[in-house]
């Protein structure tokens, strides 16, 4: 992050100043935000993929309840061409969450290699 460029750009002066400690304590905070941020998307991205998993199940079930309550006689031949149909559906269904987490993974790094490439180009200070 940029406040973490900061601090390595600037750490001869902050071992000059004694700054260590508040420094360290800046780049903690930072870091509980970022391992927060990190967690919540690991868990909302398991929680797509648990319900993407149970969404074929539950189609199935809605449609064969919905067939039986209005009416119908549901035989055999029925609801196996349509648990059959079902399964071809299946893998599509849980490659969607994979993918739309692929696209946004995907944009995120684009907009950091192009913050990256269009960056100020930095001079080296001399020593001393």
């Amino acid at each position: 992050s940029k406040k973490n460029s900061e601090i390595l750009s600037t750490m001869k002066i902050i071992k000059f100043q004694s700054w260590e400690e508040p420094f360290k304590a800046q780049l903690a905070s930072l870091r509980k935000v970022e391992l927060n941020k990190l967690l919540h998307y690991v868990v909302f991205n398991s929680l797509s993929i648990m319900l993407w998993s149970a969404v074929p199940l539950l189609v199935a079930l809605a449609t064969f309840a919905t067939y039986t309550l209005t009416g119908h006689n549901l035989d055999v031949a029925s609801a196996l061409t349509a648990l059959a149909l079902f399964e071809i559906l299946r893998f599509p269904m849980n490659m969607l969450p994979t993918m739309i987490n692929r696209l946004v993974e995907a944009g995120v790094s684009v907009e950091r290699v192009r913050d990256f490439l269009c960056a100020e180009e930095h001079e080296e200070v001399g020593k001393g």
